[in-house]
């Protein structure tokens, strides 16, 4: 074994442990808190809200299934896979 002669590890006591790992939690905890908000704001629900005027005339539907959002061209629902049951018309 070695042995250090000089210096010795200081010892860390149930005190000093206690506040280290509050130390560490408190930003994992507002990280994961903001990354968790952020995520919540990002999804809107998006079957009752109306269309813009840009999406409108671009012909931008919703899945009536997953309420993903659709383009002109698409014929099935990248997502869950409905096949769209009209198609739009351009303005």
């Amino acid at each position: 074994m070695l042995h250090w002669k000089g210096s010795a590890m200081p010892k860390i006591g149930p005190m000093e442990l206690l506040i280290l790992i509050v130390v560490i939690m408190i930003p994992v905890a507002l990280i994961w808190g903001l990354i968790h908000l952020f995520r919540k704001l990002d999804k809107k629900p998006v079957r009752n809200q109306p269309l813009d005027t840009e999406e409108l005339n671009r012909g931008v539907q919703y899945c009536t299934r997953c309420g993903q959002k659709l383009e002109a061209e698409a014929e099935f629902c990248p997502v869950c896979g409905t096949k769209k049951l009209c198609t739009p018309e351009k303005q």
